[in-house]
């Protein structure tokens, strides 16, 4: 069942936390999705008028084992919703990535790279200059699966809940410039996974900066 079909019953954001109780029925309220977005890091000389004009790119959804595996036509409706979500960042979509960055022959040092990228092994990525070397784009945005799970209880019921991050990491500066997480929760066990992932990475895009118009500058 669609996000978008759920009445919403309650928003309370606070300050960078935002906290959103999505109730499901005609009659009654009883909770059935929670979803907590909060920022973790935002560096200090980090602003929307960096993003001006700069392309970014949208890597897959990655895990312990590699990328998460979606559809095509459910990665396709995933970066549609997350350009709507966020139409003044010029997205670049996940194949356009990978296609400019393993042409010709490039996939191991590719999916290397989503392998240091979810370990975080921080040094390892920033000195592999063939890694950089091989993107083509301004930014890169990073979506990161950190855990999952599913309990049955006795009654049958169905306990979900994840918990996902997302990073914006500087080319030039091969560093992480923007971070935030997403913690969804669900005891409805029709929920589908998927959807609440890709609601959690919506939700999250609104928490990077808005795009400010870029100055023309000048070294002195």
């Amino acid at each position: 069942m669609s996000i978008n079909n759920k009445k919403m019953c309650m928003t309370a954001p606070l300050l960078a936390l935002s906290i959103t109780f999505i109730f499901m029925g005609v009659t009654g309220c009883a909770p059935r999705i929670v979803y907590t977005e909060n920022t973790l890091f935002t560096d200090p000389m980090f602003t929307g008028r960096m993003l001006s004009g700069h392309s970014i790119a949208l890597l897959p959804v990655l895990g312990p084992r590699g990328p998460l595996q979606f559809e095509e036509d459910e990665l396709d409706e995933v970066f549609e919703m997350l350009h709507r979500a966020r139409p003044d960042l010029k997205l670049v979509p996940t194949y356009e990535f990978e296609t400019d960055f393993a042409f010709p022959n490039n996939e191991p040092l590719l999916f290397r790279f989503y392998h240091l990228l979810f370990k975080e092994e921080m040094i390892a990525v920033k000195n592999n200059d063939s890694i950089w070397n091989s993107v083509k784009q301004d930014y890169l945005l990073v979506y990161s699966l950190r855990g999952g799970m599913s309990v049955r209880n006795l009654n049958r019921s169905v306990y979900k809940r994840f918990n996902i991050e997302c990073e914006l990491w500087s080319v030039k500066e091969r560093a992480v410039v923007w971070r935030a997480q997403s913690r969804g929760a669900s005891d409805d066990k029709r929920t589908n996974e998927k959807v609440m992932l890709s609601e959690s990475m919506r939700r999250l895009m609104h928490f990077i900066p808005a795009v400010q118009p870029g100055y023309g500058s000048e070294s002195w």
